[in-house]
C-alpha cells in the first residue's frame, strides 16, 4: 500500500460541456457522490487505502479537488 501524503488544494475551470463526463469519469474510478452544499453541481470522495481526496464542482465550472495522495493523484 502507497504511504498516505497530503497534497495541496488544486483548482480548476471545467467547461461546461466537460462536467458531466468528469463526474462520470470519477464514478468509474470508485469516487462515491456526497449531498452537494450551496452553489455546488456535485461533490464526490474517492478513497484509496488510507486516503481520501474529495472533488468538488460548482456551479461556476470551478473544480476544487482536495485530500492525500494516493487517492487525489488518481483524482486528478
Amino acid at each position: 500500500m502507497s504511504p498516505r501524503e497530503t497534497r495541496p488544494t488544486t483548482t480548476y475551470s471545467v467547461a461546461p460541456t466537460d462536467r458531466e463526463p468528469l463526474h462520470e469519469r470519477l464514478h468509474g474510478l470508485g469516487a462515491v457522490d456526497e449531498q452537494p452544499g450551496s452553489y455546488e453541481a456535485w461533490r464526490t470522495k474517492l478513497s484509496d487505502g488510507a486516503s481520501q481526496a474529495r472533488a468538488i464542482l460548482y456551479e461556476s465550472g470551478k473544480l476544487v479537488i482536495s485530500g492525500h495522495a494516493p487517492a487525489f493523484d488518481t483524482a486528478i
